[in-house]
């Protein structure tokens, strides 16, 4: 379980290289850290449906940003990762 508390990003992005270097860096460096990967697409709302999708299509979505990716580590990583990524410029 993911509880936000213990837990800081250190990465939001829709790029999957850069994401797959991340984890990579992080976990090269035995830094734990979870993950997750949001599908914009595909939201979900009230009885499966989202209602700002019913009334305007994908009228407003950018279609090359469908992933978002996000990585968390813990509170105690969390400066270590931060130096890590930007030592290696990421």
């Amino acid at each position: 379980m993911l509880l936000f508390w213990r837990w800081k990003e250190v990465y939001f992005g829709d790029n999957l290289k850069t994401f797959a270097a991340v984890r990579n860096c992080l976990g090269a460096k035995g830094i734990r850290y979870h993950y997750r990967v949001v599908n914009q697409s595909h939201r979900g709302g009230l009885f499966g449906a989202d209602k700002s999708r019913i009334y305007y299509g994908n009228l407003f979505t950018n279609k090359k940003v469908e992933l978002l990716y996000y990585v968390y580590v813990k509170n105690k990583d969390y400066e270590d990762a931060l130096y890590l990524l930007d030592c290696n410029h990421i």
